[in-house]
């Protein structure tokens, strides 16, 4: 998500006077809006997406006329003077004082003044009047008499006859003997500091003009830069200044050179990031503290507020050609269902080890989230031998495994197990579903003779299962490792009492062999095949080579497992961002949906699973 606040030029003027005697302040805010859908924990600014370039640049500004945020005072001084005065030494840049201008253009001017001018006059000075509104574009003498105009009347309040315009400083009452600038009207001054100065003006003779306060049109200075920074506060209310909470960029000093406030390695897009996150996620933690203390469920607000505050000594610019906040919401402590739980709550997966069985979670987010980052963090703490799956997978066997073949106590279904590689086995695991109560299985892993069982037993147990219609995983562990080549085995299993389902997968597969004895302890014979199927098992290794990415319990949403992204000791981690918004693309709206998550293992022992963080943003429906 995106707060956009300049993609081109863009000037904001720092000129709003904050009183903190005896400095002023000036400021200019930008009030950002943050939405946080109602379902938000906290919000991430994206510091390596978030954009701010743009520096702090110095003002010019009419000190007489206008908004401007400083004033000059002007007064007629001795001998054709106006003395002018200003709180503190400010840089001027131009001094414009009205020149002459033509009788036909001072008459409807005058009556501007005086406010005597009516619609007769209107109609004969149509021309003129449109001059005297527009003040800045006086006539002076020179023009006038190149004009032709012989006839021009010298009135004082129209304007002078301005040849150069000579500054003097003043030291208390007393003015300079010696000008510091002789400048033409209107002209740059290069390098002029001063908080009291005199004004004289010199004709087109070099005679001394009577100069009068109300022939000034304006004085213009330059304000620098001086300390500027930035921070952020809370909204202003009632008027109040803001009282910032950080300053999280600034450069010290006065600053005459643009470039001077954004010097390498100190470009302020990522400190705002950081302290936008910060704040932010304060105004999380005071509404869970409130929801906690009051034992209730929290009420996140729909936008959070927070000013922008560029700050400067003197009033100045700030010139931005790229300002862009980047942002997501995050869910993590109210990632599982919503109760307003700390990050470091969890939740435990707990696992007898007699048979693969699945513990569920559920985790809440709005319907119309785009995940951008989805982490689930987990730790095991699984009892037995280290073991790896290989070859064949488990997955989640839910209601949709309908199909199987019948395990009974008067044959032997034998399933051929043919390892893609040499591998040492300590376990295995068949998908089985008891079809009665108090059902014991027996369980063979055979040698093979010409495609068939060959009776000689690698290794056997016997397993007594009591729970009735439960689709499950049995393991069956092997005491001693067993080293199976890469050709075929057979996996037998029988029932000694009861009957139950063994799951079959559909698929171009060697046929299930159904055997038989003629006559106990006979050697078992083929009465029959099964073709198109084969049942679900699953073998297990102590050897890591090859499997660095398993981990002894599976995770999966739905019916799609998630792989580990990380694995650290006992520290594993998984990315849920692609199953979610998988999941999410199917959703409409914009209230939580559940969704489960499933843990899966055939150990003894436990997993614990921390708050999934998810950052996300809305999208648009």
């Amino acid at each position: 998500m995106d707060i956009i606040l300049a993609d081109t030029d863009t000037t904001w003027e720092i000129t709003s006077a904050v009183e903190t005697p005896p400095v002023s302040v000036f400021r200019h805010v930008i009030n950002l809006q943050f939405p946080t859908g109602g379902y938000a924990d906290s919000i991430n600014v994206n510091p390596e997406s978030s954009l701010l370039v743009g520096a702090f640049a110095p003002q010019e500004y009419d000190a007489l006329n206008g908004p401007g945020p400083i004033h000059a005072s002007k007064t007629d001084g001795p001998d054709g003077t106006v003395i002018i005065s200003f709180d503190a030494p400010r840089r001027i840049k131009k001094i414009k004082i009205k020149a002459m201008v033509d009788i036909a253009f001072a008459e409807p001017e005058l009556a501007i003044q005086e406010g005597k001018f009516n619609p007769e006059m209107e109609a004969v000075h149509a021309p003129a009047l449109a001059m005297a509104i527009g003040e800045t574009e006086t006539v002076p003498i020179d023009k006038i008499e190149t004009a032709g105009h012989g006839e021009y009347q010298k009135v004082g309040s129209w304007g002078l006859d301005v040849d150069k315009i000579e500054l003097y400083r003043v030291d208390g009452e007393a003015i300079a003997s010696e000008a510091t600038y002789t400048v033409s009207n209107n002209e740059e001054i290069e390098d002029f500091i001063c908080g009291t100065f005199a004004i004289k003006v010199l004709d087109k003779f070099q005679a001394y003009a009577n100069l009068e306060a109300k022939h000034l049109l304006s004085v213009i200075i330059q304000s620098n830069p001086t300390g500027p920074r930035i921070g952020i506060a809370p909204p202003v209310r009632n008027g109040e200044a803001n009282e910032i909470t950080e300053y999280f960029w600034n450069v010290p000093g006065e600053i005459g050179d643009q470039a001077d406030t954004v010097p390498e390695g100190n470009n302020p897009g990522e400190q705002l990031a950081k302290a936008l996150t910060r704040y932010l996620n304060d105004q999380f933690s005071t509404v869970f503290s409130h929801a906690k203390e009051n034992e209730e469920l929290p009420s996140v607000p729909d936008t959070i507020s927070i000013d922008l505050v560029f700050e400067s000594d003197a009033p100045c610019n700030f010139e931005a050609t790229q300002f862009i906040i980047n942002y997501g919401l995050v869910r993590q402590q109210s990632s599982f269902p919503y109760q307003g739980i700390s990050p470091e709550e969890k939740t435990i997966a707990r696992f007898s080890g007699n048979a693969l069985k699945t513990d569920g979670l559920v985790l809440q987010i709005p319907k119309n989230a785009g995940v951008l980052t989805a982490s689930l963090k987990t730790e095991a703490s699984l009892g037995g031998e280290p073991s790896y799956i290989v070859g064949n997978a488990m997955e989640l066997l839910t209601s949709s495994h309908r199909t199987g073949i019948s395990i009974t106590a008067d044959r032997w279904i034998a399933q051929q197990v043919s390892p893609d590689k040499a591998v040492s086995i300590n376990g295995l695991a068949l998908g089985i579903m008891n079809l009665e109560k108090e059902t014991e299985l027996l369980v063979e892993l055979q040698e093979d003779w010409n495609g068939q069982p060959s009776g000689r037993k690698l290794a056997e147990a016997r397993i007594h299962s009591t729970v009735l219609g439960e689709r499950t995983w049995i393991r069956i562990p092997i005491r001693d490792s067993i080293p199976l080549a890469t050709q075929p085995y057979w996996i037998l299993l029988k029932t000694v009492k009861k009957t139950a389902l063994w799951f079959t997968r559909t698929g171009d597969y060697e046929p299930v062999q159904v055997l038989q004895a003629a006559q106990e302890k006979a050697p078992l014979t083929k009465i029959t095949a099964i073709n198109g199927v084969e049942a679900c098992y699953t073998l297990f290794s102590a050897s890591t080579q090859g499997q660095e990415q398993q981990v002894p319990f599976e995770l999966a949403m739905d019916n799609t497992a998630i792989p580990p992204a990380t694995i650290e000791n006992d520290t594993i981690s998984f990315d849920l961002k692609d199953a979610l918004n998988s999941k999410l693309s199917l959703e409409q709206g914009e209230a939580l949906t559940s969704i489960s998550l499933h843990l899966s293992s055939a150990f003894s022992g436990m997993v614990t699973v921390y708050p999934p963080r998810i950052e996300y943003t809305l999208l648009e429906p």
